[in-house]
């Protein structure tokens, strides 16, 4: 065992008060329960097997020894140096918890059982509404740091989808969450979704990592928004997930649009048509089949503009629809300028939309 320096020895921390033998399963369950407040990044090793005369050498050769039995923990920080023991009394699931400092922990540290290792990453499948008439609605939104809608049955999500007609593709909540972050951005460039990832930092804490890609400054301030949901595995009411964002220049470009004065909602249905209003010049064009979708771009200017809050698709006829969108203000920018992108399910080149912006 290496030489530690004790920085805090506790008396025993009451997790719980239990008159049965404490089993390594549920010694696990407590250690990482206990450090469910932790912010950093960790490994967490055990021992295979309940320890009597545990020893512990402190830096000034004092030596430490636990008596009784206990389930061994160590915790390694990833970007620190040193790590700390927890020691979980095996009669009770009472917690011992020993800090260290400029410590690499036990020399045999190899042969502990890994138990845990944040951040983890999650598995997920992008849920998207492009191939129907529903968009989404009633989300939280934020500039800098957006937290996400965790969606855990179809009631839940039945409060953020609006259909102008026909219906969504069903999720099977009984295995499976939703996890919605809406992304509102006030840069000079509009913004598309890169990669995005999502990892698990603490139990019951996750990361949504989202990649924005800039296009070319359009010369005013401008308020952009983009949506993501991924399904991921059942997720429990006590989780959190946290939004992150990078920018990235891909020197996109809009053209053909009097951005923003005019104002206006153009529908877009072919390859040909697309390439009319936006040129990708580092090759990163978007894939859009066009047969099987049509894309909405509105756009327009306020003063005091801080964020697109909520839109909808309403049907008002045959191939008619309108396009709701509702604005809010009191930005720091005296002027602003907006712009929506919105994918849907193929529209007829006869379909006639309306926009209508409530500021």
């Amino acid at each position: 065992m290496k030489k530690s320096i004790l920085l805090l020895f506790l008396p025993f921390i009451f997790s719980s008060t239990l008159s049965a033998q404490i089993w390594q399963e549920h010694a696990d369950q407590i250690v990482i329960e206990h450090l469910s407040k932790e912010t950093n990044d960790f490994t967490l090793y055990a021992k295979d097997s309940t320890q009597t005369g545990f020893e512990i050498t402190t830096s000034t050769g004092e030596i430490l020894e636990l008596n009784y039995t206990n389930w061994v923990y160590y915790v390694n920080f990833t970007d620190e140096i040193g790590g700390k023991y927890l020691i979980v009394k095996e009669s009770n699931g009472n917690v011992l918890e020993v800090n260290t400092k400029n410590d690499w922990g036990p020399d045999d540290l190899e042969e502990w059982r890994i138990v845990v290792s944040y951040p983890i990453k999650i598995p997920f499948t992008e849920y998207s509404l492009s191939e129907t008439l529903c968009l989404w609605n009633n989300y939280n939104y934020n500039l800098f740091s957006a937290p996400a809608v965790i969606i855990n049955s179809e009631d839940e999500l039945h409060n953020y989808i609006s259909c102008a007609e026909g219906n969504y593709i069903e999720i099977d909540f009984s295995k499976n969450t939703l996890i919605l972050a809406a992304v509102i951005t006030q840069f000079r460039n509009p913004v598309d979704i890169g990669i995005i990832t999502f990892t698990q930092s603490h139990e019951n804490i996750y990361f949504f990592d989202i990649e924005l890609l800039f296009y070319e400054d359009v010369g005013f301030y401008c308020t952009d928004r983009v949506t993501i949901a991924i399904v991921t595995e059942k997720m429990n009411n006590n989780s959190k997930v946290h939004t992150r964002r990078k920018y990235t220049n891909i020197s996109t470009q809009l053209k053909n649009i009097n951005f923003p004065y005019d104002g206006g909602l153009i529908m877009i249905n072919s390859a040909e048509e697309f390439e009319e209003y936006f040129e990708y010049k580092a090759g990163n064009k978007p894939d859009i089949d066009f047969l099987k979708h049509t894309l909405l771009v509105a756009h327009g200017d306020r003063d005091l503009l801080k964020a697109v809050h909520n839109h909808q698709l309403i049907k008002q006829g045959e191939n008619q629809y309108e396009l709701y969108l509702e604005m809010v203000g009191s930005s720091q920018w005296l002027y602003s300028a907006w712009i929506v992108k919105l994918l849907t399910g193929k529209l007829s080149s006869e379909t006639i939309i309306s926009l209508n912006v409530k500021y």
